[in-house]
C-alpha cells in the first residue's frame, strides 16, 4: 500500500508539475477532451528525507488515466480507480474523480519532487473505447485480495 500511495503521489506531482500554470491546466484538459496522450516519465520525490526514484507510463484520454509504474498500475474510468499491486497480488477499488483529482493535489503532499523528465506525448484520437481505463477483477483468481473502499 505504501509503494502505491507514493505511486499516487508521483503521478500528482508529476500532473502538478505539467500543469504549474492554470493556461498549462487548461491546454492539458483541452487536450485531453479531443486526443489520448501517452507518455513515459522519471522523477525523485523526497518521501520523509529517503529519494524515491520512480518511472513509468502514463496514458490518459478526458477524464481517465492509467499509470504503470514500479510494478503497479492504476486504472481510472473517471469515477472508479483500481490500484493493481501485481507482485502483492492486491487491488484497491475506490471512488475516483478522474484526472482533477491529482492537477488539485496540495504540494505539502507532494514532498519535494525533483528531476522530472517526461517524454513528449504521443497522441491518438480520442475514442469512445474506455476499456483501458478499466480493470477487470474477474479474471482474478483466488490468491488475489481485491479491497473495495467505495
Amino acid at each position: 500500500m505504501k509503494r502505491i500511495l507514493t505511486i499516487l503521489a508521483l503521478l500528482a506531482g508529476m500532473c502538478f508539475q505539467l500543469g504549474a500554470q492554470e493556461d498549462m491546466v487548461a491546454s492539458l484538459m483541452e487536450r485531453l477532451q479531443h486526443e489520448r496522450l501517452t507518455f513515459t516519465y522519471s522523477c525523485t520525490i523526497d518521501a520523509g528525507g529517503l529519494p524515491v526514484n520512480s518511472s513509468g507510463t502514463v496514458t490518459a484520454q478526458g477524464n481517465c488515466y492509467k499509470v504503470s509504474a514500479q510494478g503497479v498500475d492504476i486504472y481510472c474510468d473517471g469515477s472508479t480507480r483500481w490500484l493493481v499491486d501485481t507482485a502483492a497480488k492486491e487491488v484497491y477499488i475506490e471512488a475516483a474523480e478522474g484526472l482533477g483529482e491529482f492537477l488539485a493535489a496540495p504540494q505539502d503532499y507532494l514532498g519535494a519532487l525533483s528531476d522530472l523528465k517526461y517524454s513528449t506525448p504521443k497522441s491518438a484520437p480520442a475514442t469512445e473505447e474506455l476499456g483501458d481505463f478499466r480493470f477487470d477483477c474477474s479474471k482474478l483468481d483466488d490468491s488475489w485480495v481485491v479491497t473495495d473502499l467505495r
